[in-house]
């Protein structure tokens, strides 16, 4: 490896830089820095640039000054714990804010570190109003709502059953921190409805460990099921959820072996891809996945995903590699596959062979190699951290920048693998009960799943693709459409029923002026999507050894292939608008990165690169736009960092957009609000009775997002 270029300031001492003053909040105590300390924080060292001398750092409080200047000349964390957990907990949030907001992000670890601590060791009720009093300074930060979580279940758990008291009698005062307190009770309370599910779930297939054992046995050729090993809790290994599929851990003693082969058996979870509001999705879930890893494991083969050893579907159909069916069963497949391709022109056929099975109808399943984690081959999150993006601002840091060109260079790899085979159409692959495969499947990209999972009609039929992409943004925003239309707890007052409104009518009206036309009818190409990054695997190294999964990779218009939305250690909208330099600097080396890969074959239509209209569009409205097109939350908070939407046009035409949304606008916003109040009362009822008197089953089921939508006359 080579050295880093040396810098020509190494060698000076930071103490003989020029001194500068910092003022914090409204305290007349200034606290003298060196210039050259704040160097390797950008947002810290711009006002320095900036400054004559004087820094008032005003949304800083003055509690938390002398931690902050300490950490910068001694770079350790000092604060002495007062005993008093509140106070510790109300240190600890300024301090997250500060330091979050002028880059210090080893001392946010900290900080989080002892909020975490004050959490624990008081399990004190107050905290909540800490976490109320500060909510505007942490708006959009992924932590926060778990944190709240926390406290709300830490309450209930040691002995605090009016914790909730407080924050539910002042609600009305922060509407903002109600409607983050109001989805927290929710999600615990369907986290309490999934329980049952779940445990059923799991019961279920534990009684049936035998009929596993045999068609695991089928699909590895093997002579008797007594070969394979299922694993339990029992024996110490523990099934796997994700967020879709359920992963039971199971060994093969193949013949002639000395070590067992670790398989995964996976099974689509029924309660979290919306089955019971949506029969069929958990076939069409396998359907598309696993046709997307056949597909990927023939034409990409550089992509290193598991060995799929075979699958099945609901209601008793199988399919299964060649070696592992009768002579005759084979014969019979390649017979009819020739006949379609040399009389019907057919030729998009699996190797894999349908044939019924006997055990587990009721069920689909995917049997695939199961990746051991292990020192050298890790989960990305375990590598990555949240700081990889922070330490290449330092210019120190040479080897972990290098990990980090390591890691960009290996997903733009694969996402140019992918790119360079171009689609017909916008959609998912799937395959039919014949084993052939086909783009004929909606984009199944794990928004809808998860929309749908919560009654949310994606309004897209399954069979629905696309060869334009006018069409398909329409109905991506025509998603956040449904949105509004079946959750009742999105629109709690006036002033946020014609924000998000008027976001969706401004989506539309602005999408056309800022996508490329000529980019209309292609190029489609297949794309990782919203990959899970968990579902990534990484050496020492940061090089890209493993893709768990396939799931929502699909055909998509080349506009939306952009940056991981992982290079800055959070989700894209959920970043605040200090972190736009953490932004920039990441998604312009991947952007570099990805147009070296290009390079060597252009994406777009007359040799263009299209790595270099990445870095464009992130100075323009596309890039903010296309984010709010596939946010799987509210798209106001991204949409609000789209160019002219702040200024007088986009404030004063609100009302006059909003209109635009529904016939009787105001009939509807002021039915939808009165929904929120009613979705309050009842998630209020149902958790107070969840730690009081038991509910019955109807009772609870208030909780499930319905469809409210008003009669229509």
């Amino acid at each position: 490896m080579s050295e880093p270029p040396s810098d020509p300031r190494e060698d000076e001492s930071p103490y003989t830089s020029p001194l500068c003053t910092i003022f914090f909040g409204d305290s007349k105590t200034g606290y003298p820095i060196h210039n050259r300390l704040v160097d390797g924080y950008p947002p810290l060292a711009k006002l320095f640039r900036g400054s004559q001398g004087r820094i008032w750092l005003n949304d800083v409080h003055e509690s938390v000054a002398h931690t902050f200047i300490s950490y910068l000349y001694t770079k350790e964390f000092s604060y002495e714990a007062s005993g008093d957990n509140i106070i510790d907990f109300q240190f600890a949030l300024r301090l997250i804010y500060a330091a979050g907001t002028y880059g210090l992000s080893e001392l946010s670890e900290k900080a989080h570190e002892l909020r975490e601590e004050a959490m624990d060791s008081g399990k004190n009720p107050e905290i909540l109003n800490v976490a109320k009093a500060m909510h505007m300074y942490f708006r959009g930060s992924g932590w926060y709502p778990d944190m709240i979580k926390s406290a709300i279940e830490a309450g209930l758990k040691y002995g605090h059953p009016t914790c909730l008291d407080p924050i539910i009698d002042a609600l009305g005062e922060n509407r903002e921190f109600e409607k983050v307190v109001m989805n927290v009770m929710a999600e615990i309370l369907m986290e309490k409805l999934c329980l049952k599910p779940k445990h059923h779930w799991e019961y279920q297939l534990g009684q049936r460990e035998s009929e596993i054992q045999a068609i695991v046995a089928s699909h590895c050729g093997l002579p008797s099921p007594d070969r394979v090993f299922v694993s339990n809790p029992t024996t110490g290994e523990t099934w796997h959820h994700g967020r879709f599929n359920l992963c039971i851990p199971v060994y093969v003693a193949n013949p002639g072996s000395e070590e067992p082969a670790p398989l995964a058996f996976k099974l689509p979870l029924p309660y979290m891809v919306g089955e019971e509001e949506f029969p069929g999705n958990a076939e069409e879930k396998l359907r598309t996945e696993t046709a997307t890893h056949i597909w990927v494991s023939e034409n990409c083969p550089d992509i290193p995903l598991p060995k799929l050893y075979g699958f099945g579907l609901p209601g008793g159909l199988s399919y299964f590699k060649p070696e592992c069916v009768t002579i005759w069963q084979r014969i019979k497949a390649y017979a009819y596959r020739i006949f379609h391709r040399l009389f019907l022109g057919n030729s998009d056929f699996s190797q894999y062979i349908p044939q019924n099975r006997t055990a587990l109808l009721n069920h689909g399943y995917m049997l695939t190699e199961r990746i051991m984690i292990n020192d050298e081959l890790r989960p990305l999150p375990d590598r990555l951290g949240m700081r990889h993006n922070d330490l290449q601002l330092h210019y120190e840091k040479f080897l972990q920048k290098s990990k980090t060109q390591n890691l960009y260079r290996s997903f733009a790899k694969a996402m140019m693998s992918l790119a360079n085979i171009p689609q017909q159409r916008i959609g998912s692959w799937t395959i039919d009960n014949n084993g052939r495969l086909s783009l004929s499947n909606r984009p199944l990209f794990s928004r809808i799943s998860r929309f749908e999972n919560l009654g949310i009609p994606s309004g897209i039929p399954r069979d629905t693709t696309y060869n334009n992409t006018d069409s398909f943004y329409n109905d991506c925003i025509g998603i956040h459409d449904n949105r509004i239309d079946y959750q009742k707890n999105i629109l709690p007052d006036e002033v946020a029923a014609f924000e998000t409104v008027s976001t969706i009518v401004f989506m539309r009206s602005i999408l056309p002026q800022v996508m490329d036309n000529t980019l209309r009818h292609g190029p489609f190409v297949m794309q990782l999507g919203s990959m899970p990054v968990q579902n990534i695997l990484v050496d020492e190294e940061w090089n890209i050894k493993q893709f768990i999964e396939v799931q929502s990779i699909c055909s998509l218009p080349i506009e939306l292939m952009l940056p991981p939305s992982w290079i800055t250690g959070k989700d894209i909208d959920k970043l605040l608008s200090t972190e736009d330099d953490r932004l920039q600097i990441c998604y312009r080396q991947f952007a570099h990165t990805l147009r070296h890969e290009e390079a060597k074959r252009p994406l777009l239509p007359n040799g263009k690169l299209h790595s270099d209209t990445l870095i464009d569009g992130l100075h323009s409205s596309k890039f903010w736009l296309l984010q709010a097109l596939q946010s799987s939350g509210n798209p106001l908070h991204t949409f609000k960092r789209v160019k002219g939407y702040g200024d007088n046009y986009a404030g004063k035409g609100k009302p006059l957009a909003a209109a635009a949304f529904r016939p009787q606008i105001y009939d509807y916003l002021k039915y939808k609000i009165s929904s929120y109040v009613d979705y309050r009362k009842d998630v209020q009822k149902l958790f107070n009775g969840e730690y009081g008197r038991v509910y019955d089953e109807e009772e609870l089921d208030y909780i499930r997002r319905r469809p409210i939508v008003p009669e229509r006359r």
